[in-house]
């Protein structure tokens, strides 16, 4: 995104802290819009304890971890932020996607358990 080109131009050094956590947080979620999770997940874990981008930060590391199958991971990010209203709308539902992913790892596992057994109909 064109938006990188100025980010790039910027110095958040001789920013204040609030400014440079704002650089920081808008910075990781252009990498984030341009599919660029290394770069986004280094922005975003530098402000992952704001009080004003942390919890945003977290959601969107949360996400990228879902959508690289790391569940584990993603179920800690998503745990971290489940009791913020904005996180309980209906276009983000966490609880249903971890809940999904885990039914399925669940379902996996199952179904590993049989094919080791030789325990299934032919």
């Amino acid at each position: 995104p064109k938006s990188l080109e100025w980010f790039d131009k910027a110095d958040s050094n001789s920013m204040s802290q609030a400014d440079r956590e704002k650089y920081n947080f808008q910075k990781g979620y252009a990498y984030f819009t341009a599919k660029n999770t290394k770069e986004a997940t280094k922005y975003f874990n530098q402000v992952v304890n704001s009080k004003t981008f942390g919890s945003q930060a977290k959601y969107y590391l949360g996400y990228m971890s879902y959508e690289t199958d790391d569940y584990k991971s993603a179920n800690q990010y998503f745990e971290q932020v489940s009791d913020q209203d904005k996180y309980k709308e209906k276009d983000c539902p966490i609880d249903d996607v971890i809940a999904q992913k885990y039914g399925e790892i669940s379902r996996l596992k199952d179904l590993v358990r049989v094919v080791e057994r030789g325990d299934f109909d032919e």
